[in-house]
């Protein structure tokens, strides 16, 4: 029998772990703070702390981690999206050219994601929610979509930073009995 996708999914933590701090670093020098970029909207849904501690890179093509190079071919597909924006932490990366006040509030999401959670967590929570379900379909996207459509319609009340926690705790949840501490 092989060996779980769980499993596997840890093993390759630190490669992956690795891959993503060089590539941030990579680009670092062309980041630029959110809260330089933000406009009132945005400006209005985040804490100062998330918005002045969170970098934007524009980059002509936005990558996915090359996860078949680290054991992971399941997750192949999600490496050949286009993607108009992916996050790494504290970090996101936008297509030139897609930029747009929704683009950079969907990441935020995933900022306030990851600092909830915790880089590993993050990580494993994510993958793991995307096996047998379409990318929207990950928990941690489709808050992040139902939030961005609300942003986008004027209909967000207040910061959504208590709802994006509560969303990624219960993401977690559901997949942490596969992930053995």
């Amino acid at each position: 029998m092989s060996e779980s996708i769980y499993a596997r999914l840890q093993q390759a933590l630190p490669s992956i772990r690795e891959w993503i701090a060089q590539f941030v670093a990579d680009h670092r020098e062309n980041g630029v703070q959110l809260s330089a970029l933000a406009e009132p909207a945005l400006l209005r849904c985040f804490p100062v702390e998330v918005l002045a501690g969170t970098t934007v890179v524009a980059l002509p093509e936005v990558r996915f981690p090359p996860v078949g190079e680290f054991g992971l071919p399941e997750f192949a597909q999600m490496a050949e999206m286009p993607l108009a924006g992916i996050t790494f932490d504290t970090t996101f990366f936008v297509k030139a050219g897609a930029q747009s006040q929704s683009l950079y509030f969907h990441e935020t999401v995933h900022v306030v994601q990851w600092e909830h959670l915790g880089f590993d967590r993050f990580l494993l929570t994510y993958a793991a929610n995307m096996i047998g379900r379409e990318y929207v379909q990950n928990p941690l996207e489709a808050i992040a979509y139902s939030l961005q459509g609300e942003f986008e319609a004027g209909k967000l009340s207040g910061s959504p930073v208590d709802r994006i926690q509560t969303s990624a705790s219960s993401a977690w949840s559901s997949v942490s009995e596969f992930f053995p501490s």
